[in-house]
């Protein structure tokens, strides 16, 4: 995805509907300046917002991922490219969710192993035990960041 591409179209889509930053702003329930970051490139609206936005431009996801008007002859590409990059999206997010279970079994075995185990003073046992929480709090926290990512691709 092209972010400046896909900028350019959302700009070219409102003023072909002769409505301001603010106007779109408004019906999408975000700020002036987050319309003009699409416009310009700087960011991409929130996935909570695509269905919405082409519903205002009445486009379709693909054409507004592409940041054009996809061509008969071109959709099939278009939707197989796209298709693509969610899957290997979804895959990332699966990989990364291992990766933090494996943050919270390591941060458990920091804790409560490590600490019984090779620790003799108390000031060794609060230091082992703050980084193994710490391991562990991060993998819980990074956990429910990708679950949640997750859920959007559920589908």
């Amino acid at each position: 995805m092209n972010q400046e591409k896909i900028g350019k179209y959302i700009a070219n889509l409102r003023k072909e509907k002769n409505i301001t930053q603010q106007e779109l702003a408004d019906q999408l329930n975000v700020t002036d300046r987050a319309v003009g970051n699409w416009e310009n490139g700087r960011r991409l609206p929130d996935i909570s917002l695509i269905k919405e936005l082409c519903e205002i431009f009445a486009i379709t996801i693909d054409e507004l991922l592409y940041g054009g008007e996809i061509k008969v002859e071109k959709q099939k590409e278009v939707l197989k490219n796209n298709a693509v990059k969610m899957y290997l999206t979804k895959r990332k997010i699966e990989n990364l969710q291992l990766l933090t279970e494996i943050l919270i079994v390591i941060g458990i075995f920091i804790t409560i192993t490590i600490s019984s185990v090779f620790v003799d003073t108390t000031k060794e046992r609060i230091i082992i035990w703050g980084l193994g929480l710490f391991i562990w709090g991060f993998g819980i926290v990074l956990r429910v960041i990708l679950t949640k990512i997750h859920m959007m691709y559920k589908d």
